[in-house]
């Protein structure tokens, strides 16, 4: 089967962690169960498209970075190559594929991914790009074979509130768990945190509202009063001086460190006491698959989307209100002092491996094209 992946994000993989992680996995994971690859992606002409995880048989093939000029170079590649299913990720990509698909008329089914919870997204808009976002959303909606949401709550959004008819919807959840991170996370991590006795909370993601690190900061000066604890974050964005300021307020200088982007998070994860996550919405929320399998407990805010389906609604990991500091506290208080065994916590994590969620989409490519190679 031919199966075209159509993304902007392997020439940018350092910045794009969550996507790219996927289009990684999927990509070399189908290539190892016989299927022919292509990725197409939208850069620059003179840009190096390659990545060391990469499998290097498969084919990257580049649209170019003109917008106006991607959707016929998509229109020639669709009528030229004809693959069997195009698989999208990302607002411009969708719309690009709506687009070209119908003219290309050829026998190629498209399968959509959604990864963030577009009820959140679209409501944090501009009124103008609300409404260009939601006439674009429901078109490729309308257009696109099948629509996958990495969570059910996802999907299930999509349906309730955007009109995805409901026979076009799926969801797979994130492809992250393989034994490369698992390896990754026995390397040895320098952090003069881990030198301390106390104990030591990670949060990972990009330092933006919606993470909502405020709330976390909060928490962990409430910890402060009966425990010992240091909090790492690791990631980039735009709030980083007003959250430096915040950990100034809280007083909590020398106990949050902002390390920045990490190559190997996953020695964090596994060294760390637990992880935490805060948001105030997520597509998924893979940090909370990928420390499990390195057999750290996990805390989470109860958001849309990911979080209650990776922890089984409180099983693997508490789960509490997004914002309140006091029920922050408390569960990270519980998975301090009363931490699951990791061998089970790892068990868990098997559910989001890139073999078991590969399969899961080989199962419905095969099942829209009626293909079995």
């Amino acid at each position: 089967m031919k199966i075209a992946i159509l993304t902007p994000f392997l020439h940018r993989a350092g910045g794009h962690g969550g996507i790219t992680t996927w289009l990684l996995n999927v990509s070399n994971e189908f290539q190892r169960c016989g299927q022919e690859v292509h990725i197409l992606v939208s850069a620059p002409p003179d840009r190096t498209l390659t990545h060391p995880r990469l499998d290097s048989s498969i084919e990257i093939i580049n649209l170019g970075n003109n917008k106006l000029k991607l959707y016929t170079k998509l229109l020639v590649y669709l009528k030229n190559r004809a693959p069997h299913i195009i698989l999208s990720a990302g607002y411009r990509y969708n719309t690009a594929v709506a687009c070209a698909l119908p003219l290309a008329r050829v026998n190629c089914k498209w399968v959509m991914t959604i990864r963030e919870n577009m009820s959140k997204t679209l409501s944090s808009l501009s009124p103008s790009k609300r409404l260009k976002r939601t006439l674009t959303l429901r078109l490729t909606l309308t257009v696109a074979d099948r629509t996958i949401g990495v969570s059910r709550d996802l999907a299930d959004d999509l349906v309730r509130n955007w009109g995805l008819q409901p026979h076009k919807a799926d969801s797979i959840h994130n492809a992250v768990v393989d034994e490369r991170i698992v390896a990754k996370g026995m390397e040895t991590c320098h952090h003069p945190f881990f030198e301390h006795s106390g104990k030591v909370l990670l949060s990972i993601g990009r330092l933006e509202e919606q993470k909502d690190y405020s709330t976390l900061f909060k928490a962990l000066a409430a910890l402060q009063e009966t425990q010992d604890v240091r909090l790492i974050v690791l990631g980039e964005g735009r709030l980083r001086d007003q959250l430096l300021y915040l950990i100034d307020k809280l007083a909590l200088t020398g106990r949050i460190d902002l390390a920045g982007f990490k190559d190997n998070p996953y020695c964090y994860m596994r060294q760390a006491d637990a992880l935490v996550m805060s948001s105030v919405w997520e597509g998924f929320g893979n940090v909370l698959a990928e420390a499990l399998a390195q057999g750290t407990p996990v805390v989470s805010t109860d958001c849309p989307s990911g979080p209650a389906e990776i922890l089984n609604h409180g099983e693997f990991g508490p789960l509490v209100p997004v914002g309140d500091v006091m029920a922050l506290t408390s569960g990270i208080k519980q998975v301090l002092t009363d931490p699951l065994p990791p061998a089970i916590l790892q068990a868990r994590a098997q559910a989001f491996s890139v073999q078991a969620r590969v399969a899961d989409y080989l199962a419905l490519f095969q099942q829209l094209t009626g293909r079995l190679d």
